[in-house]
């Protein structure tokens, strides 16, 4: 390992080459354990699914995710594409969530079930964002490109400059800023 600087996509991507069977993630309320290896190719997979939905370089995906490894593995996605996560509060709802959805100005999104139904209520069916619906635990995966296994790419770019990700506040002098 060299003391040059790396960015975490590409590390989890080079320890997955390196020792594919070391832990990367407990899940601590399934009692499950998810290697470097099964988290990388979790994560390639979620790639190829977001660039066939059209996601690039740079463009912004807005996620609305539990904690759990699943939401990793699609964070790290977004990472080796090198797009911008803009992760929202799961509790968002109304106004929050509207604001929240437009400011991030993702053309796709990636919820968890538990989100689904607000996101509908606002965008309407087949609206102009494209929604990727996950979970719950042990659900179908959405996406054909998840169900393969992942391209054969090579480890992504160390990049070491550019926006990886938009933080919203928590907007306690008024709707959240990201």
């Amino acid at each position: 390992m060299t003391d040059a600087p790396i960015a975490l996509p590409t590390l989890v991507a080079q320890r997955a080459a390196e020792c594919p069977e070391r832990v990367f993630v407990i899940d601590a309320v399934a009692d499950r354990e998810v290697t470097y290896g099964e988290i990388h190719e979790r994560a390639r997979r979620w790639a190829a699914a977001l660039a066939a939905l059209g996601v690039r370089p740079g463009d912004p995906v807005a996620t609305m995710l539990l904690n759990e490894p699943e939401s990793v593995a699609i964070w790290l996605g977004i990472g080796y594409l090198g797009a911008v996560e803009v992760p929202g509060n799961v509790d968002y709802r109304g106004s929050l969530l509207r604001h929240y959805l437009t400011t991030s100005r993702a053309a796709v999104a990636v919820v968890h079930a538990s989100c689904a139904a607000r996101i509908t209520e606002l965008t309407g069916p087949g609206g102009a964002l494209r929604t990727v619906v996950v979970g719950p635990a042990g659900a179908a995966d959405p996406l054909p490109e998840l169900r393969t296994p992942a391209p054969t790419d090579p480890v992504p770019p160390n990049r070491l400059s550019g926006t990886a990700s938009v933080m919203f506040t928590s907007g306690t002098t008024g709707p959240s800023k990201g």
